[in-house]
């Protein structure tokens, strides 16, 4: 029969396996998202962002979890899963870090692009206002 100690390794084991597919979940969206984010439209970016607060809502949750476990004894097993989860966390930082590079990219070409269409209206406003007459003739109504 089992000991209440490989029971606590064994469920804490579980947990991380958990913990590292969250984590696994989470890196593949944002990877998708980097993917992603230079081409989807502004709704398609937003669901990928809810979407990807979920996965990190669920792996915090795991996470909780775990913290909450005392661990007594640590094996080779629980080491090498807690390399993987370190590894897949690291990871999911330089991602996101690329991803933040990304948006903030996208965002001042945004700005660019619409500090131009302004600019090219303001400068059509300093023509003034033209309409046809009855004669075919263009005619300046500031005159």
């Amino acid at each position: 029969m089992n000991t209440h100690a490989e029971l606590n390794i064994q469920k804490l084991e579980a947990d991380m396996l958990l913990s590292i597919q969250s984590y696994e979940a989470v890196l593949n969206f944002l990877q998708k998202i980097e993917r992603e984010i230079g081409t989807a439209s502004a709704t398609s970016l937003l669901d990928l962002n809810g979407t990807l607060n979920d996965l990190q809502a669920r792996a915090n949750c795991i996470d909780q979890t775990l913290q909450g476990q005392q661990i007594k004894q640590i094996t080779p097993a629980l080491l090498d899963l807690d390399n993987k989860r370190m590894g897949l966390i690291m990871e999911i930082r330089l991602t996101n870090k690329r991803v933040t590079e990304k948006a903030k990219t996208v965002r001042s070409y945004i700005a660019f692009k619409i500090k131009r269409i302004r600019t090219g209206h303001l400068i059509m406003n300093g023509y003034g206002q033209y309409h046809q007459s009855s004669h075919g003739r263009i005619v300046n109504r500031s005159c």
